[in-house]
Parts: C-alpha cells; sequence; structure tokens
C-alpha cells in the first residue's frame, strides 16, 4: 500500500506545498527547480511577552447581566458582558523564517515532487537543462532536525540565505547559517481591523530564538552578499534546527549546534532511515482500503479536477484519510505544542484568527482523531495545554463567583482563558464560551476511555474535578423550569431573532447545557472508577437530572437555546446543539428515535454545505445517525478543489492542491475531522462495539487494520457485501517515547 501526494508542478503558492514536522519544527517546501522558498516554524514561536490578562471584574457583574437578562433586556446585558466581562485578545502563532535557496535558470522537464505518508519522505526530481537532479528533505522527531538533500549528476551551483519577516540578525561562519531573532512584542488579532497589527516595545520583549542552518557538500563554499555559495556541488545537505527561549533557559546556540552535529555523526542516509522508522511505527499502525483500491493517484491536483468532473473520489478519500493521519504524526509530538488552527504551519505575522486555540470546537477537532487512530502519543501535547489553561481559568472561575476553572472561546501558547475583543460591539457572539472548560475536561476522560490507563486518570482528576466544582457554582436554578441553568452564555458565534433584532445571549443553549449534563456523569463514573465516596460526588450525581434537558422545537429540530428561537442564520456552519450526538454522546446513547430523528431534522435543515471543518462535523453527525450515504456526500464536498484566491469565505469549503483543509482559508481542523469522520463511519464503541455502523453502499469491499475502540482494545476486520467476514481485537500497548535503540 502506498498513500501520498504527488504532482507533476512545483507549489504554486504556500497552500499548494506538502507539510513536514516532527511536532516542533515544521517545514513547507515549494519545490520550485529554480528558486525555492522553505518556510519554517516552530511550535512554540508566537507573538507576545507570556503575561496573561487577568480578570478585572467580579461576580458583581455576573450578577447584574443576570438580572438585565431576565427583565428582557437583553441588549443592555450584552453591552456589559462585552464591555466589562470581555478582555484582551490572545497573541498569535507566527513563521519563525524561511530558507531561500537560488538553483540557477534552466528549462525544467520530468517534474516530479512526492511526500510520502509512511516515512515523511519529500521528493523532488527534475531535469534541468541536461542535468539530473534529485533533492530529499524530513524532519526527523528522533534528531530533532530538519534534513534536505540536492544531488545532480552534473557540477551545478546555488546560493542559500536565511532569513525572517521578524526582528532578526544572520550570520555566516563558514558552513553554517546562523540567525537569532525576536519576536513582536505582540500581533493584534484579526478582529481588530489594525493598520499596523506587528508592534514591537522596547520595554515589553517577544519571544526570541536560534536557528543554525549547517551545509554540508562536495563543492566549494564562500561566502557571498550575505549569503551561501555553493559552486561545483554534486551533493549539498542542509541541516537545520531552531530552539526558541519559551521554557527555555539554557544556551539556544549551543543546543542547535549539539543537535546539529549529532544529525551530522548519523549521516544523511542513517538519520533518514531513523526518521522514518520513527515515523513509520506510528503510521502504519492503521491501514485501510476499500474496494481493492491501494494508492493514490499519482497527481492530487489533477485527481481533484477530474472528481470535480465526476470520477471517482475514492481514490481521494482515502488519501485524504491517510493524509490527516500523517499530519497529526507531523504535528504533534511528545514535547511539542500543541495543534493551533494551522496545526504548526504558518508563513506569515498576521495569520487568520491569529492562528490560536478556538475552544469552541475548532481545538477540539484537531484530536478527535488521534484516539480512534491508535496514536496516543500525538495526544499529549493537547493534554498538556489542557492543564495550562485549567490552571490559568482558576482565576477567571473565582472572578465569576465559583471554585474550579473556566475559559474563554479563545486561548494561545500562554495558556490565555479571558474572553476576547474588550468593548467591541458583537463580540458577544464568540468571546464567551462557558461550555469549553467542560468540553475539554471531557477529552481528557475520553483518553481514559480509549486506553483504561487509570494511571493517567489519576494525574488528571484534579483538571476534571476543577471544572465540574465550576459548573456546581456557576450554574442556577430556574423556579420557572424547575431546571439548572447556565448563563451568561451563548450558542457558539450563532445568533437568534427576537422581535426583529438579533441577540446571542441566552441562558440555557442546547450544548452547554449537554456538556454539563455529560461532565457530571463522566465525574460520577471517574469516582466509581477512583473508588472516590465524598459528599462532593454525591452532590454533582444529585444535580445530573435536573440540569435543563435537550428540547425538541416545534419543527422537529433539536432547539439551540432555552426557546424556540429564530434563526438568524439557518444554514450557520455551527451546529453545537448537535454536540450530543457528536463528539458527545447523549443523543447518540438515547433510547428511542425522538433525539435521533429531532437531530437528522436539525442536520437536514442546515443542510450540505459549509466551512472545511464543518463539513467534517456533520460528516461525522451522519455517521452518529448510521446514515453512510449521507456522510458520504459530506465527504465528497469536502474534496472541492480550492483555489488560493479563496480567502476568509463562511461557506463552501474544501481543500487546496495539497489536501490541506480549506475553511477557506487554510484551517488543519478539517483534516483532522475528517479521519474521526471515517473512523465513525467504519467503527463506533462508545456504548456497544458495532462494525460499519455507517457503511455507504458504494463501499461494497475493504479492510481496516488498527482501529482503536474504548476499552483499551485495537480493532481489525474485512468486509465484503456490507457484511464484516472476519475481524480480531487485541490490547493496545501502552504509549511509550522513542528509543534510539528501537531504530539502529
Amino acid at each position: 500500500m502506498a498513500r501520498f501526494l504527488g504532482s507533476f508542478e512545483s507549489a504554486k503558492n504556500w497552500n499548494e506545498c506538502y507539510p513536514l514536522g516532527n511536532g516542533r519544527i515544521g517545514v513547507m517546501d515549494d519545490a520550485n527547480p529554480i528558486k525555492d522558498t522553505i518556510s519554517l516554524n516552530d511550535s512554540t514561536f508566537w507573538s507576545g511577552t507570556g503575561e496573561l490578562t487577568k480578570p478585572q471584574y467580579n461576580k458583581d457583574v455576573i450578577v447584574e447581566v443576570r438580572k438585565l437578562y431576565d427583565r428582557g433586556k437583553i441588549s443592555e446585558a450584552e453591552r456589559l458582558i462585552e464591555n466589562e466581562i470581555n478582555g484582551d485578545t490572545t497573541e498569535s502563532y507566527i513563521q519563525l523564517g524561511s530558507i531561500i535557496t537560488d538553483k540557477g535558470k534552466g528549462r525544467i522537464s520530468n517534474y516530479y515532487r512526492k511526500l510520502d505518508f509512511a516515512t515523511g519522505l519529500h521528493t523532488v526530481t527534475y531535469k534541468k537543462r541536461s542535468t539530473l537532479f534529485e533533492e530529499k528533505s524530513f524532519v526527523s522527531f528522533p534528531n530533532q532536525v530538519y534534513i534536505r538533500q540536492i544531488s545532480c549528476d552534473k557540477p551545478s551551483n546555488l546560493n542559500i540565505e536565511l532569513t525572517s519577516k521578524v526582528k532578526h540578525e544572520t550570520k555566516i561562519d563558514g558552513d553554517m547559517l546562523l540567525m537569532e531573532g525576536l519576536a513582536p512584542s505582540t500581533v493584534d488579532h484579526p478582529s481588530k481591523l489594525s493598520v499596523s497589527p506587528v508592534k514591537y516595545f522596547d520595554d515589553k520583549k517577544g519571544m526570541s530564538f536560534t536557528a543554525i542552518c549547517k551545509i554540508l557538500t562536495d563543492g566549494e563554499i564562500f561566502e557571498k552578499d550575505g549569503k551561501l555559495f555553493i559552486k561545483g556541488y554534486t551533493k549539498t545537505e542542509f541541516y537545520y534546527t531552531s530552539k526558541t527561549s519559551y521554557e527555555f533557559f539554557g544556551d539556544r546556540y549551543k543546543y542547535c549546534l549539539d543537535t546539529i552535529n549529532t544529525a551530522l555523526e548519523f549521516g544523511f542516509e542513517q538519520s533518514q532511515n531513523v526518521s522514518a522508522g520513527d515515523f513509520s511505527r506510528l503510521f502504519n499502525r492503521v491501514k485501510l482500503s476499500i474496494n481493492g483500491i491501494e494508492d493514490s493517484p499519482k497527481d492530487i491536483k489533477k485527481e481533484l479536477i477530474n472528481i470535480k468532473k465526476g470520477a471517482d473520489p475514492l481514490k481521494a478519500v482515502l488519501t485524504l484519510y491517510d493524509f490527516g493521519r500523517y499530519l497529526m504524526i507531523a504535528g504533534s509530538r511528545e514535547g511539542s505544542a500543541a495543534l493551533n488552527l494551522q496545526g504548526i504551519w504558518c508563513n506569515t505575522l498576521t495569520p487568520p484568527w491569529a492562528s490560536n486555540y478556538t475552544l469552541n470546537i475548532n481545538f477540539q477537532m484537531n484530536y478527535w482523531a488521534a484516539l480512534s487512530s491508535n496514536l496516543i502519543e500525538c495526544y499529549s501535547p493537547y493534554v498538556n495545554q489542557i492543564k495550562k489553561i485549567a490552571e490559568n481559568g482558576k482565576a477567571l472561575a473565582k472572578s465569576f463567583g465559583a471554585r474550579g476553572w473556566v475559559a474563554g472561546h479563545n486561548s494561545d501558547l500562554h495558556g490565555h482563558v479571558v474572553p476576547v475583543d474588550k468593548g467591541k460591539r458583537g463580540s458577544i457572539g464568540y468571546s464567551l464560551c462557558m461550555g469549553a472548560s467542560g468540553w475539554l475536561a471531557l477529552s481528557l476522560y475520553k483518553r481514559y476511555q480509549y486506553t483504561k490507563d487509570k494511571k493517567f486518570l489519576s494525574k488528571v482528576f484534579g483538571v476534571i474535578k476543577g471544572a465540574v466544582e465550576f459548573y456546581i457554582d456557576f450554574i442556577t436554578f430556574d423556579e420557572k423550569t424547575n431546571r439548572y441553568v447556565c448563563y451568561p452564555e451563548i450558542s457558539p458565534e450563532n445568533t437568534y431573532v427576537l422581535k426583529r433584532k438579533r441577540y446571542s445571549l441566552d441562558k440555557a443553549p442546547a450544548m452547554t447545557m449537554c456538556i454539563i449534563r455529560e461532565l457530571f456523569a463522566a465525574y460520577v463514573d471517574i469516582c466509581d472508577e477512583l473508588k472516590i465516596e465524598d459528599d462532593f460526588k454525591k452532590e454533582v450525581a444529585r444535580h445530573i437530572h435536573f440540569i435543563t434537558p435537550y428540547m425538541v422545537s416545534e419543527s422537529g429540530r433539536i432547539q439551540e437555546w432555552s426557546k424556540d428561537f429564530e434563526e438568524a442564520e439557518p444554514k450557520h456552519r455551527h451546529v453545537s446543539h448537535l454536540y450530543g450526538l457528536y463528539p458527545g454522546d447523549e443523543i447518540a446513547k438515547s433510547k428511542g428515535t425522538i433525539l435521533k430523528d429531532a437531530a437528522r431534522k436539525s442536520l437536514e435543515a442546515r443542510g450540505d454545505d459549509g466551512t472545511g471543518w464543518a463539513l467534517a462535523w456533520k460528516t461525522a453527525l451522519w455517521a452518529r445517525l448510521k446514515d453512510g450515504n449521507h456522510a458520504y456526500e459530506l465527504l465528497k464536498n469536502s474534496l472541492r478543489l480550492k483555489s488560493n484566491k479563496g480567502v476568509m469565505r463562511l461557506g463552501g469549503g474544501g481543500v487546496y492542491a495539497s489536501l490541506l483543509s480549506a475553511h477557506p482559508p487554510f484551517q488543519i481542523d478539517g483534516n483532522f475531522g475528517i479521519v474521526a469522520a471515517i473512523n465513525e463511519m467504519l467503527v463506533q464503541s462508545f456504548d456497544e462495539l458495532e462494525l460499519l455502523p455507517a457503511l455507504p453502499d458504494e463501499w461494497y469491499e475493504g479492510e481496516v487494520k488498527g482501529l482503536t475502540i474504548e476499552g483499551g482494545k485495537s480493532i481489525s476486520f474485512y468486509w465484503k457485501a456490507g457484511r464484516v467476514i472476519r475481524q480480531t481485537e487485541s490490547k493496545i500497548a501502552k504509549p511509550q517515547r522513542y528509543s534510539e535503540v528501537d531504530f539502529l
């Protein structure tokens, strides 16, 4: 089986580059045979000083907001939140630098580039005039370096430049390019519409970094015009690494040089073998073939064009599935920062939505597939970021008059928690997300459900309990309904119409209430697992049945808000009220058909279009409804080829020629969401194990190996004509950190 990305042309823009990474170092190579630009990232390189905004209010603001809402003064309540509760925006994930290689002009023929998913090896071959070239590159997790080799059959020349868009200095020391740089003190969030968003302050220094690129060549090497010039080479190798000042207080130069020298001792071939061995041990845990299709199309862009004309999309679907698993391994590893809105790949200082952690779905969606795809090691950065958010969220909870912790809808590397966009009219539509802390806490419990690792559960128990404590203190009892409600709160980014005006604020939005119910139930289960019996557990158990339940509207749909309000945007991209169908399971587990039928009608009303990530979410939702044919239609919509011109749109999602998910613009959660959705089509284990619960009619035969299911097991099976012919289960191994001896 060979799954890969391939093209007979170089990337025409950054979105068409094939991403390389090891969780920390992210690389995008446009693979231009004349003059290429290699975009460089470090997962810990963000703008800002790391100084967090502290809440500037107290619980009395919450009391006043509730009074205004209860008196029907919703506009005033929303303005009070925007002016008094909202705070500063997050910082931005930014590009660290670039390597620019000028390889000389000449007529190009026989060009081909390829990214192999199983090994992480990127190759480019071409003929320039009469000279044959081959380029190989990869980013090694074991050696923590990006390595690139250019070889040719006739002596050639090139020059290399290491540069950055941030403040920096580059020096040349023999065969080495050394760059020291400084991130901006802050980068204004795009929501501020700032004319000059990138700012440096002398009294508030941003994060610093060191990057080294060392050259090994059989040609003559010398400095020329601030660049390294290599004359008469037939083989040149680049060894690159970086280190930021984030949580690192040692000598960054020494770290980089020692790291590179270690890789040099290995040499290119051995380094590549070690890196490929590390990558393949994760990637090859899962294999999927359908209808006998084993390989990817040789030219993925051409394949997407043919699909638009009516060709069978299955090869591209399978490639998209494995690409998502590849991105998880390349983008999230032990010790790296967690995946943000663009994974670890960014080519600007002002990325869309600051390329931060958006907690009303996008951050969580990034990790939906990690557990079911047998990539538990890749989940650890997510867990660490949740812990950071939880710790910082204690102050926010206290300002709300509650114990525990809570967060708004945005976070960043430093663990920002305060709701964003202070004073901005309309920010109420997204700034709050009182359900975020519960959702994140449930993500920790979900890891336990997949691994049955009680040691892990004990370690994160305090974080989960903290989320429960907040809700116990924050929710209020509504005398009119005899139920607990949670407000102020919104249904993420959606609005309703009341008396010809649009509002966001509500007292019991469906998503948040479902999250609280599921979290409370999970907490009781966790206490049982850890043999904890105390008064707090009993208090939580008593609350569960009095939390506002799901309601069905007059139209037969899941009611999104506490009342059957008119939707301002009936086709809105968020389907937050269906959380309990997926990724939650309250609707999915419900007895009878009332809630499932209401969820189906809600999905039908929302339609089959949407942003890249919304299409992935809807695919998973249809899979939970056991409608494989409808899920497959959404998968096909996800393969719509988008040009680089499609930016900042809220509909018509698809993919770029690199298969990176197009919101548009590029937003990586769609890539991960698709993997999770396909897994749900094949296996569901949230209740009882069910194989092929949402199999499309077109998938008449197939085989999957190594998917993980809840209960600490992996499963493999073969099907034909919709029936499972054979299946095997095995216990999953505990995640292990990399050991050099495993690959030498």
